[in-house]
């Protein structure tokens, strides 16, 4: 139980990170290819997707802490 606790927050913070990342490359190099509007459309896209992915790991935390594995496994797993 605590190493898929572990396991999902870690998942989560990569993909948390992998996402800030390009946010970060982006306003890197600011006289690249893309127009101004399709930049600065990613980097809303990506924060919206941020937000959903922090309010999903928060949900599973939740659930994962406050659920007991046989009630889990009787209701056919976690459903988000």
């Amino acid at each position: 139980m605590q190493l898929l606790l572990l396991w999902s927050i870690c998942l989560a913070v990569s993909g948390i990170g992998i996402m800030l990342l390009g946010i970060w490359m982006l306003s890197l190099n600011p006289s690249a290819a893309l127009p101004h509007w399709v930049k600065l459309l990613l980097v809303v896209i990506a924060a919206l997707f941020i937000v959903v992915y922090g309010l999903l790991l928060f949900k599973l935390i939740f659930v994962l802490t406050e659920v007991d594995n046989g009630i889990m496994i009787k209701e056919g797993g976690i459903r988000l």
